[in-house]
């Protein structure tokens, strides 16, 4: 159908003068009133938005090309102060395409003939920072990428002046030609006809860079050469709107690369890169000129490259001799960190870096991303770090660091994260030295990696090997407990420098922990010495060399590898321990191997504890020792084996005489843990061992002296008894003990013993050796209802033998012990030099034999201590003024019987929890008693061993009598018994009389004596004299006759008759008439009281079993004795001598 024949229909003639009219209002409003409202609407809306005075002289628009053509534009600086941008012209050619497209697509661009004054201000800041401060404070809003197609982008005639006013210098850029033949992120196609270049004349420099388009290609491949050297970046570096607490002193950048794009119909752009880029002389220094990094060469080699698909791809990247000096500062401040924080940041500045941020995620948000390193290389490289932080600063250094890895990194992929494969290192020497110090505490000549991954984002490093060998370590301890090694405690987080006036972004979860392995790894020859000053002297160990090997270490949960380590500890003793051990969490069941490991080097630790030196020791075991790290982070001990310590010897400080030693100490059966607390062993051995417990000079003794206190405590001998104090009873009302562990242990021997024990505090000095000490313990046993059986044996100076038997349980709540100790034979005369400082007198013979029986159960004590002397007797007297003023001579002969044998029994009995309870002071509190006992009341005390008690010691007569009843014949017979059976006894009796009542009683004996002797007379006169008066019995019949006989023959002056003869009186009168005349003078009582001694002597002879010798007639100071209670002056008193 032709045009004519379309014409001529009807519908065709109605529709064609509407077209006509749309015809001319698109014509009339494209050409005419379109230009006229854009230039008011940009001249008006450029200058309120910029901030700055704008002119357009004219726009043009053909509505039916869609060409826009924009002359004379004119932008002025804020203020108006100078020319800011402008263009003589600006052509754009719209596609009608844009419509549906979903964005521009353009064309043509050409410029011509653009002006733009770039001015750096005083403070730093450009001219069109107001702009971008401006822009960077609107709200983001979350919105789809623009979508564009730009083609023949072309510049012409360009200019650009920078005004670098802090420099007072100016930069001029003129002849500036630009052609981009296109650039696009939408698949549409349009002519091009422009190849890139880039022509320009940089001060004066022409700069030429031009690629290569193919516009008859299906994929419109452009390729552009960049190919530069020698360019220096520090001068490009000022102008950077942000500084920074850095300088960058040289840095020369070489490239040589080629960038390309293709663009094909049913696919995205392709702007490919490729090439290789190299940055030389590097050198950054901080504010103060120090030098923080220098590398040589770092260089980029980079395969092909896909920019707008985001997949990055380098061959390699090489980083050669890079030197890095990293400082703490006394802030625990890192150098590294506070000089990438910015020195000079403004707000605007900060808001622009968000912003820009926040584009770049928008504009990444789900877009694929990948990067792969073929090869990172690091050859030669060097570390030093100086550390301010530590009490002592420290230098360390790091060199020959080589280094080689793959690199990977995925997003927004199946298999997102970075990635890290074939680690390869090689770590030279590393130095640490504090700071003053001529030699380094930590060297390591050399450290291996090989064959390791890591993977970023999974937080996993797999190590296949590390090894490291020749390792120097010297660790000090300074005398406040600081040591160099804090130095390798991790940092505190550094102190913040500045004020980032960018808001704080919430905190993420905590990542996962990383998850490490190691295949193999071993540490070789290394070398450790510890001096530690927090001891005096100070302790000085050595472990060298250390070899420790280990694989399959992972920090996985419940992963389970194998380590060994062997050690040389103090260039003597070995350790060795190998097994399984896991790190998460940490477990290790080890096979130990101690052998020979001395003691002395650890002697500082203890020696200022006790006041003994160890000259000798050895400490040796093996076994099993497993660790397992509980839930609170404390380790669970367990071992199982056997230990000794062996040749271990040790002196006095103050006297260098033997303390302590022994040939063996032997452990064997050992069953122990620490939570719960539990000890089995089954044998205990201790095998010739020796000790001396002294006495010393001043009166302590040597044994408590061992070890420093903050009171010394006297010996035994010094106050006269030891001291064994009972448990104080814990405090009403605080918490119940825990229960104590279980403890086993089968058998304990004790084989070639020697105590030898010596008393400086008494002179002469007293020396004694217990020997031949030997016997067993077995059973020893925690459990309540088990008890240990003891038998110990030894001898005092090769004669004395010494037996412990019986049953003990110490190691249940309550302590129980029945033990029977028997001491035999023991000499007394070497125990001279302690009776002559406390008795006076020295032993000249005696033997001593104990026999000792002790009960402690529930806490309460039940013993008894019998004692038997054979033959002790006192020698001559020792001039101490220590000793007694009690009769010691006369206590012996009290108790000593006529065999020579003393025997005594001292019960002692008391609760351990009544803490003035004290074995000692009840044994000599009694020993004391009896003494005073002696010298105050012997006869009660002989009373308790024959009967009588204090009756013996005197003796009652009746008023005026001295002839002695069956009671007191009785109580004479005791008296005779107790002389027999204590030889060493001498007595003495002292005859007394009551002045008053044995006047009266002898007048009256006066008197019947007189009557009884005319009895008397009349039967001699028969032939049967009476043996004495005493004998004469008058009775009372005959009683008036003999009276009067008596009466007669008196001689006083008698009443009489007239005749002068004497009366017949009654026998009362005579009676009277005769006491009357009787005279009792002092002289008569005086021989009175020597008749009854005499009396008492003869009874006590009578028996023959006392020699006469004995006994002594003493001749009293008084006729009437010293008053006593409820005793009658009419008696003989005793006194044992």
């Amino acid at each position: 159908m032709n045009v004519k024949t379309l014409a001529g229909r009807p519908f065709f003639r109605k529709l064609l003068p509407w077209f006509a009219v749309c015809s001319t209002v698109i014509v009339v409003a494209g050409f005419l009133i379109l230009p006229r409202v854009l230039k008011s609407v940009l001249t008006r809306q450029l200058s309120e938005k910029l901030h700055r005075e704008t002119s357009i002289g004219e726009i043009q628009f053909n509505p039916f090309t869609l060409a826009v053509k924009v002359t004379g534009f004119s932008m002025k600086e804020r203020g108006g102060a100078g020319p800011f941008l402008s263009f003589e012209e600006l052509y754009l050619n719209f596609e009608a395409s844009s419509i549906f497209r979903g964005g521009p697509v353009l064309r043509d661009i050409v410029i011509t003939a653009p002006s733009v004054t770039v001015i750096r201000k005083d403070d730093l800041s450009y001219n069109f920072s107001d702009l971008l401060d401006e822009f960077v404070s609107k709200p983001s809003t979350v919105s789809k990428p623009l979508r564009y197609s730009l083609n023949n982008i072309q510049v012409v005639g360009g200019i650009v002046d920078f005004d670098d006013r802090p420099k007072r210098t100016r930069h001029a850029i003129r002849d500036i030609r630009i052609a981009v033949p296109f650039f696009s992120n939408l698949p549409y196609y349009v002519d091009v006809y422009v190849q890139p270049v880039f022509l320009a004349k940089v001060n004066g420099t022409p700069v030429d860079l031009r690629g290569k388009t193919k516009p008859f290609s299906g994929t419109r491949e452009t390729a552009f050469d960049v190919n530069f050297r020698n360019l220096n970046i520090p001068h490009y570096l000022e102008y950077l709107p942000v500084k920074w607490k850095f300088r960058v002193a040289s840095a020369f950048l070489d490239a040589d690369a080629d960038l390309s794009f293709r663009e094909h119909k049913d696919k995205p752009p392709v702007l490919s890169f490729t090439g290789k880029a190299a940055l030389r002389d590097l050198k950054i220094e901080d504010a103060k000129g120090k030098a923080v990094l220098r590398m040589p060469l770092l260089k980029v080699s980079v395969a092909a490259s896909d920019v707008f698909g985001r997949k990055a791809s380098l061959d390699s990247v090489l980083f050669r001799s890079p030197e890095l000096q990293l400082e703490r500062e006394r802030s625990g401040a890192l150098n590294l960190v506070s000089l990438l924080e910015p020195q000079e940041m403004t707000e605007g500045t900060v808001k622009t870096a968000e912003k820009a941020e926040e584009t770049v995620k928008e504009g990444d948000a789900g877009a694929p991303l990948l990067i792969e390193i073929a090869e990172i290389r690091l050859e030669g490289g060097k570390v030093g770090f100086a550390d301010e932080l530590p009490k002592r600063p420290f230098r360390a250094t790091l060199d020959s660091i080589d280094l080689s890895f793959r690199c990977r990194y995925a997003r927004g992929m199946d298999d997102d994260g970075a990635t890290l494969t074939g680690i390869s290192a090689s770590l030279g020497t590393l130095k640490l030295r504090t700071r003053g110090e001529s030699d380094d505490f930590l060297k390591i000549p050399a450290i291996t990696v090989k064959s390791a991954d890591a993977d970023l984002g999974k937080r996993t490093l797999a190590i296949g090997e590390i090894t490291t060998r020749g390792g120097v370590i010297r660790v000090e301890r300074d005398p406040d407990g600081s040591s160099n090694m804090e130095a390798l405690s991790p940092a505190p987080a550094p102190a913040a420098h500045g004020r980032d006036p960018r808001p704080a972004k919430d905190k993420a979860e905590a990542p996962p922990e990383w998850l490490v392995t190691i295949g193999k790894a071993a540490v070789e020859r290394y070398s450790v010495k510890v001096e530690d000053r927090t001891v005096s002297p100070p302790a000085v160990l050595y472990a060298e060399p250390i070899a420790l090997t280990a694989e399959n270490l992972s920090t996985g949960k419940g992963v389970m590898g194998k380590a060994s380590l062997q050690v040389v500890l103090n260039r003597a003793g070995t350790f060795a321990a190998a097994g399984p051990v896991g790190l998460n969490p940490f477990s290790a069941n080890l096979q130990v191997d101690a052998r020979g490991i001395g003691i002395v080097p650890f002697q500082p630790y203890f020696t200022e504890k006790v006041r003994i030196v160890v000259s000798g020791g050895n400490v040796s075991a093996r076994g099993t020792l497993a660790l397992v790290s509980a839930p609170d982070k404390a380790i669970a001990i367990a071992y199982r084996g056997e230990a000794s310590l062996t040749d271990l010897a040790t002196a006095d400080k103050s006297t260098s005489e033997d303390f302590l030693k022994w040939k063996s100490l032997h452990l064997g059966g050992i069953n122990a843990r620490t939570r719960p607390l539990r000890v089995e062993i089954d044998e205990i051995a201790l095998a010739d061992f020796y000790s001396r417990i002294a006495v010393n000079p001043d009166g302590t003794l040597n044994v408590l002296e061992a070890f420093v206190s903050g009171t010394k405590t006297a010996a035994p001998g010094a106050t006269g008894a030891g001291t064994y104090k009972a448990a104080v009873p814990a405090t009403p009302g605080a918490p119940e003990p825990a229960k104590p562990p279980h403890v086993r242990i089968g058998t304990v021997t004790v084989q070639g013993g020697t105590v030898r024990f010596s008393d400086r505090f008494v002179k002469p000095n007293y020396i004694a050796r217990l020997g031949e000490m030997g016997g067993r313990i077995s059973g020893l046993s925690s459990e309540e209802n088990k008890f240990a059986d003891v038998d110990l044996r030894g001898n005092l100076e090769n004669h004395a033998p010494l037996q412990i038997t019986g049953k003990i349980n110490p190691l249940r709540d309550d302590l129980f012990v029945d033990l029977k100790a028997d001491f035999k034979d023991i000499e007394l005369s070497p125990l001279t030099p302690y009776s002559g400082k406390y008795a006076g007198y020295a032993i000249e013979k005696g033997k001593l034999t104990l026999a000792l029986k002790y009960l402690i159960t529930k806490r309460t004590l039940d013993a008894s201590n019998h004692v038997f002397l054979d033959q002790f007797t006192f020698g001559s007297a020792v001039d101490s003024p220590d000793s007694t003023k009690l009769p010691v001579k006369l206590a012996v002969a009290l108790l000593k019987d006529r065999r020579g044998e003393i025997n005594l029994d001292i019960p002692v009995n008391g609760s351990l929890d009544d803490p003035k309870f004290s074995v000692g002071s009840i044994i000599l509190k009694i020993v004391l008693n009896l003494l005073a006992k002696a010298a105050t009341s012997p006869f009660s005390l002989l009373g308790a061993i024959f009967g009588g008690g204090e009756e013996l010691s005197h003796l009652e007569f009746e008023y005026g009598r001295s002839d002695m009843n069956a009671s007191m014949a009785e109580r004479v017979n005791v008296l005779e018994k107790v002389l027999y059976d204590r030889p060493g006894l001498k007595l003495e009796i002292a005859g007394h009389v009551d002045a008053g009542r044995d006047r009266d009683g002898l007048l009256r004996t006066v008197f019947d004596r007189k009557v009884k002797a005319q009895k008397s007379a009349e039967l001699a006169k028969t032939g049967t004299p009476p043996s004495s008066l005493d004998n004469v019995t008058v009775g009372e019949a005959e009683y008036p006759r003999y009276l009067e006989l008596a009466y007669r023959k008196e001689k006083f002056p008698k009443p009489r008759n007239i005749i002068g003869m004497a009366k017949d009186l009654p026998a009362s009168e005579m009676e009277k008439l005769m006491l009357t005349n009787i005279r009792i003078t002092d002289d008569d009582l005086r021989q009175l009281a020597m008749r009854r001694a005499r009396r008492v002597r003869d009874a006590l002879l009578k028996g023959g079993r006392v020699a006469p010798e004995r006994m002594f007639l003493v001749e009293p100071k008084a006729l009437s004795p010293e008053k006593k209670e409820k005793l009658k002056d009419s008696r003989v008193d005793f006194v044992l001598k």
